[in-house]
C-alpha cells in the first residue's frame, strides 16, 4: 500500500487568492525587491515563480541583477538604498550567493521590517522566543502542510538534515517550540542510515539529490518531507527518493508541488506583513 501524497498546490492557492483580494480591497500597492548576484539556473527558476506569483497578486515585483564580482561593501549600499526606500516593502537576496559574500553580514544589513525571507538576526531572535510575526518562508510553508495534514510533532523522532538558514535551521527552532524530540544533522554525515532508520519524520533540506534512497534507510510508516531539490534535465529531483520509498511511508512530501508553491506564498504573505508592520510602526 502506498503512503499519502502531501501536496502543497492547492493550499498555496487559497493563500494566494486571500492575499490577492486583501490587496485589492485595501487598494495596495506593494513592491517586492530581489537582489540576485550572478547567474545560477536554479536561482532563474525560482525567481521566476516568485515574478509571476507576485503579478497574479498584484505585488509589484523588481529584480537587480548584480555582478557575480561584487564586494561585500558595495553589495551592502545596494541594500540600504533599499531599505531607506519608502516604496519598497519586501527586499530579497537570491540565494546561492558567490563563496566570497559574506551572508550573515548581508543578512545583518537587511532592516527587519523589509526582510520577507527572515535572514536578519532579529528575526532569528523571535523565532528562538516562538514569536511568529515573521517566519522564514520555507519553514513556516513546511508547518502549514504538515498541520493542515494533522500531523503531529510532539514526542515524535524527528530528523532534519541539513542545517542551512533558509530551512534547516528554522525548522528547527520550530520543532522545538513544538515538543518534538529533534536530532539534526548535516548533509557530510557519514553512516546516514544510523540516523535515518530511527526517525518517525525525516525532514531533508540539502538539495543533494537522492541522499534517501533506499527502504533499508528508513522505518515502516515513517513520514517524510522533501525540501532540498535539484533541477536535472529539465526534471525536479529531490533529496529523497519518492518513488522507491512510497510503500513504506506513512505520507510523502513531494520535491514538486510540495512545499515550493507555499514557500513562495508565504514569501509574499510576508511582504504584506513587512508593510503592516511599517505601516503600524508609524
Amino acid at each position: 500500500m502506498n503512503g499519502k501524497i502531501l501536496e502543497g498546490n492547492k493550499l498555496a492557492d487559497k493563500l494566494l487568492n486571500d492575499l490577492k483580494e486583501t490587496i485589492i480591497k485595501d487598494k495596495l500597492n506593494l513592491k517586492l525587491v530581489a537582489i540576485q548576484v550572478g547567474s545560477v539556473e536554479e536561482s532563474n527558476l525560482y525567481l521566476d515563480l516568485k515574478k509571476i506569483q507576485a503579478k497574479n497578486v498584484g505585488i509589484n515585483f523588481e529584480i537587480i541583477k548584480l555582478s557575480e564580482n561584487i564586494e561585500n561593501y558595495d553589495l551592502i549600499k545596494n541594500i540600504e538604498k533599499l531599505n531607506k526606500d519608502k516604496t519598497v516593502d519586501g527586499i530579497i537576496i537570491q540565494l546561492p550567493l558567490p563563496k566570497k559574500i559574506d551572508l550573515k553580514l548581508i543578512s545583518q544589513s537587511i532592516v527587519p521590517w523589509k526582510d520577507v525571507d527572515g535572514f536578519n538576526p532579529f528575526i532569528k531572535g523571535q523565532l528562538d522566543l516562538n514569536q511568529l510575526e515573521l517566519v522564514p518562508p520555507t519553514a513556516m510553508a513546511t508547518f502549514y502542510l504538515l498541520e493542515n495534514n494533522n500531523i503531529s510533532f510532539e514526542n515524535k523522532s524527528i530528523l532534519v538534515i541539513g542545517r542551512g538558514e533558509i530551512a534547516g535551521k528554522p525548522i528547527i527552532k520550530m520543532l522545538l517550540n513544538k515538543n518534538a524530540i529533534v536530532t539534526s544533522i548535516g548533509n557530510k554525515i557519514k553512516d546516514l542510515k544510523k540516523y535515518t532508520k530511527k526517525a518517525d519524520i525525516i525532514i531533508s533540506a540539502t538539495g543533494d539529490k537522492n541522499i534517501i534512497n533506499n527502504r533499508k534507510m528508513v522505518k515502516k510508516n515513517v513520514g517524510l518531507v522533501n525540501i532540498g531539490l535539484v533541477k536535472e534535465d529539465g526534471k525536479i529531483i529531490g533529496d529523497i527518493n519518492e518513488e522507491k520509498l512510497i510503500k513504506k511511508a506513512s505520507w510523502i512530501i513531494p520535491a514538486k508541488g510540495g512545499i515550493g508553491p507555499l514557500t513562495v506564498a508565504f514569501l509574499l504573505i510576508n511582504t504584506y506583513k513587512c508593510y503592516i508592520i511599517r505601516k503600524n510602526s508609524n
